[in-house]
C-alpha cells in the first residue's frame, strides 16, 4: 500500500489471450491509447501498435497496474484477459526509496507501530472497481501492508468467508489485524501469514489443500517497499532520515544492506547499481563506496554516493536524489524482490478459479517489466 494523490490521465495496453485446452497461451490483439475512466480492457480491436513509446509517456517512478482475469467458456476451454495499465500519478515519497522527497502528511505512521490510518492505499478505486463484478469468497493479499487495500476490499465483499493476507513484516501484521477484524463480516475467517507472498503455493496447500490449485477467487500483490517501512528510519530504507544500513524487509533475514556495501567487492556492488538500480554512474559510485568503509549508518552511505541531483530544467524529468538508484538497487539485493516477483505470478495465476481476477502493482520498470513477461508465459 501508497501513497496517492490524485489519478490523471492514464496510458493503458489492453492484451487479450486466448487459453486452449492444452493450455497453451497465445496473444491475439494489442491495443495502447490514452484514455481518462475506469479501467476497461479494450478485448475487441485488431490493430496492433508497438509499445516503445509507453515507457516515454509515464513518468519514470509511477505506480502501473497490471489486472488479469482468468475466464471459462460454455465450451470448457478458457481465456485469460491482462490489461497493463501505467499510471500517472503524483506520488508522495513514502510510497518507494525511489522518489525525491519524504512522506508528506497524508503518512502518519510512527517507528512504534503508528496509527489507525497509517496511509491512504494507491490506485484503491481501480482494485475496487477490477474487483467488484466477482463474488469473492477467497482473497489473497499477497502485500498486507498495514491493510489498507484489504480492509477496503472486506468492506466492500461482505460475501467473503476466507480472508489470507502474506507480509513477513511483523510490524504490518501489528497495523492489519485490527483493521481487517473491525470490517470484516461475522462469517469471514483471517487468516494473516508471516510469509513472502514467493510461499504461496505451499503455504496455501497447508492452510487449505487445494486453495492452491484453482481455489481462489482475487488477488492482490503490491511490489516493493512500504510507506510504514519507509517512515521508520530504524528500518534503513530511506536516505532523507538517518538510520542503520539495515532495509530488510523482514527484520529475522539474515542479509542486511550493511553487509553489502562493507563485504562485498566493488565489481559485485556496481553489478546491482547497474541491474538492479539502472544507476548510469554505477561504477564510480561503487568504488566511492568501498573507499570510505565501514559505512554503518544511511547518512554515511549518502555521502559515500555523493553526486548532485540529476535532471530538471524545462522539458526535462523531475531531479532525484543522487542516492535514489543506489538506494533501489541495494534493497532490491538484500531482499531478493525480483526473484520473489519471477516466482510468485504463475503461481498466483495457478491459484485463481475460472472467472477469477489477479491485480499487481508495481513501481518501477524493473518489477513492470517481470510482471509483463510473467502474465505472457503463463
Amino acid at each position: 500500500m501508497r501513497t496517492t494523490a490524485g489519478l490523471p490521465q492514464a496510458v493503458v495496453c489492453a492484451r487479450v489471450f486466448r487459453l486452449d485446452c492444452a493450455r497453451s497461451l497465445t496473444p491475439q490483439r494489442t491495443l495502447y491509447r490514452r484514455f481518462t475512466g475506469s479501467l476497461a480492457p479494450q478485448c475487441t480491436l485488431d490493430r496492433k501498435f508497438t509499445g516503445s513509446h509507453l515507457e516515454r509517456d509515464v513518468a519514470r517512478f509511477s505506480p502501473r497496474l497490471t489486472l488479469h482475469r482468468l475466464h471459462a467458456s460454455p465450451l470448457g476451454t478458457s481465456s485469460v484477459s491482462s490489461a497493463h495499465a501505467l499510471r500517472k500519478v503524483g506520488v508522495s515519497a513514502a510510497l518507494d526509496s525511489s522518489v525525491e522527497n519524504e512522506p508528506s502528511a497524508t503518512s502518519s505512521s510512527s517507528p512504534s507501530g503508528g496509527t489507525e490510518q497509517p496511509h491512504l492505499p494507491v490506485l484503491l478505486a481501480e482494485i475496487l472497481g477490477f474487483f467488484s463484478e466477482r463474488k469473492v469468497q477467497v482473497y489473497v493479499d499477497g502485500t498486507l501492508g498495514a491493510g489498507g487495500h484489504a480492509s477496503a476490499i472486506l468492506s466492500a465483499h461482505p460475501e467473503m468467508k476466507k480472508f489470507i493476507g502474506f507480509d513477513v513484516d511483523p510490524l504490518a501484521h501489528q497495523l492489519a489485524r485490527p483493521r481487517l477484524e473491525a470490517c470484516s463480516s461475522e462469517g469471514t475467517s483471517i487468516h494473516l501469514l508471516r510469509k513472502n507472498f514467493r510461499e504461496m503455493t505451499s503455504a496455501l496447500q497447508e492452510l487449505s489443500p487445494g486453495l492452491e490449485a484453482g481455489g481462489v477467487d482475487a488477488m492482490l500483490i503490491d511490489f516493493g517497499v512500504s510507506s510504514m517501512q519507509l517512515d521508520t528510519a530504524e528500518r534503513g530504507f530511506s536516505f532523507l532520515a538517518d538510520g542503520p544500513v539495515d532495509m530488510r524487509m523482514d527484520p529475522t533475514a539474515s542479509l542486511r544492506a550493511e553487509q553489502i556495501v562493507n563485504m562485498w567487492s566493488a565489481s559485485e556492488i556496481g553489478r546491482i547499481l547497474r541491474d538492479y538500480g539502472e544507476e548510469v554512474h554505477w561504477k564510480g559510485i561503487a568504488q566511492r563506496i568501498v573507499e570510505r568503509r565501514p559505512i554503518h549508518t544511511t547518512s554515511e552511505l549518502v555521502r559515500a554516493i555523493g553526486g548532485k541531483r540529476g535532471g530538471g530544467g524545462k522539458g526535462k524529468k523531475k531531479p532525484i536524489h543522487p542516492a535514489t538508484r543506489t538506494f533501489q538497487a541495494i534493497r532490491i539485493a538484500v531482499n531478493d524482490e525480483l526473484g520473489a516477483i519471477e516466482q510468485v505470478i504463475p503461481a498466483a495465476i495457478a491459484c485463481l478459479k475460472p472467472g477469477g481476477r489477479l491485480a499487481v502493482i508495481s513501481f518501477h520498470s524493473l518489477e513492470d517489466r517481470l510482471g509483463k513477461q510473467a502474465f505472457r508465459e503463463a
